[in-house]
């Protein structure tokens, strides 16, 4: 029992590391700072996000993908830029049918 109780800050400490490395951190604290109309600072975060989330959940990996859109649309010439935002917008069914993902684009189209 008395090793258990001893151990038990340790783990602790381990899981909230690996939270920290989590794609849902990444982009938790992305979005946190495009509200804050950082976007620059946020471009990282996405990109680990998107990276974190492709292989096991395409909703929040396109949410991602979405943030890291307008993050870096400063970056390159607004035809392409436009191209991917409708690409994003038109064909995948999340952007249709997810009400949260949708006021993302929403949001962030204007």
């Amino acid at each position: 029992m008395r090793k258990l109780k001893v151990l038990r800050p340790f783990c602790c400490a381990s899981s909230a590391f690996a939270l920290r490395d989590s794609p849902n951190f990444f982009l938790d604290r992305a979005l946190r700072l495009g509200d804050k109309y950082s976007w620059a600072d946020s471009r990282d975060l996405f990109f680990k996000a998107e990276d974190g989330f492709r292989s096991y959940d395409q909703r929040n990996a396109l949410y991602a993908k979405i943030g890291r859109l307008r993050s870096t649309m400063e970056e390159h010439s607004l035809p392409p830029s436009l191209r991917s935002w409708t690409r994003c917008c038109r064909r995948t069914r999340w952007s249709q049918n997810d009400p949260q993902l949708r006021l993302f684009l929403s949001d962030r189209e204007g």
